[in-house]
C-alpha cells in the first residue's frame, strides 16, 4: 500500500488529476464555509442566556467546538462526495499505467449513490461511537485513526473494486489483504487529519486503491 500512495503522489501533476484536485478542494472549502455559515447563524439567533459576559463566552466555545468538530468530520464529508470525482480520477492512472487490462464496467449512477448513503451511515455509527473516547482526550486521536482507517480503506476500496469485479469478489479481496488494506487506510487516515493536505485526500486514496485493485486482483 505504500508503495501505491508513492505512485499516486507520483501522478498529481497529471492535468487530468490537476484539475480534479482543484475540484475537490473547491468541494471541501464550501463544506467547511457552509458549516461555519450554518453555525454562525445559529449562535447569532440563539440565546442561551440574558448575561452577557456567560452568552459571549458560549459564543466562543461554540466557535472552538465547531472547529474541532469540522476537523474531525472532514473525512466523512469529503468521502461522501467521492462518487463525483471517482470515475474520472480511476480512468487517469488506469489508462497511464493499466492500459492492457480490461476496460472496467465503471460505477453505475444509482450504484454510486448506495454504495455513498452506505458510507454516511457506517461513518455516523463508527464516529458516534468514537464520540465515548471524547471522555478520554489522550486516546481520542488513537481511536478517531483506527476507527477512520477501517471506515476509509474499505469503502474507498469497495468502490474501486465494483467498477471491475461483483460484490462477492470485491469482498475477497478486501478480506484477503486485510492487514494490507488497513494500513492503506491509517495513511488516509492520516492525509485528512492534515491540513491543507487534506484537500488532496479524496483523489489521492482513490488513485492509491485504484493500484492496490490491480496489484492484488492480479
Amino acid at each position: 500500500m505504500i508503495s501505491a500512495y508513492f505512485r499516486a503522489f507520483g501522478q498529481l501533476l497529471d492535468p487530468r488529476i490537476v484539475r480534479l484536485v482543484g475540484y475537490s478542494a473547491a468541494i471541501a472549502i464550501a463544506v467547511f464555509l457552509a458549516l461555519w455559515a450554518g453555525v454562525a447563524w445559529l449562535q447569532t439567533s440563539t440565546t442561551i442566556t440574558e448575561w452577557t459576559a456567560v452568552e459571549w463566552l458560549v459564543d466562543i466555545l461554540g466557535g472552538v467546538a465547531t472547529l474541532v468538530v469540522t476537523y474531525f468530520l472532514f473525512p466523512i464529508v469529503m468521502s461522501a462526495t467521492v462518487g463525483l470525482f471517482l470515475e474520472p480520477v480511476a480512468r487517469a492512472v488506469e489508462s497511464k499505467h493499466y492500459s492492457q487490462s480490461a476496460a472496467p464496467k465503471g460505477l453505475p449512477i444509482f450504484g454510486a449513490l448506495i454504495a455513498t448513503f452506505r458510507f454516511l451511515l457506517k461513518a455516523l455509527l463508527v464516529n458516534a461511537v468514537l464520540l465515548v473516547f471524547l471522555l478520554f482526550p489522550v486516546v481520542y486521536p488513537f481511536a478517531w485513526i483506527a476507527g477512520n482507517a477501517y471506515l476509509l480503506s474499505r469503502e474507498y476500496f469497495e468502490l474501486i473494486a465494483l467498477r471491475h469485479v461483483d460484490a462477492r469478489t470485491a469482498r475477497d479481496l478486501r478480506q484477503r489483504n486485510g492487514p494490507s488494506l488497513l494500513l492503506g487506510g491509517v495513511v488516509a487516515a492520516g492525509l485528512f487529519a492534515v491540513p491543507a493536505v487534506n484537500l488532496l485526500a479524496p483523489v489521492v486514496v482513490t488513485m492509491a486503491m485504484v493500484h492496490a485493485f490491480h496489484r492484488w486482483r492480479a
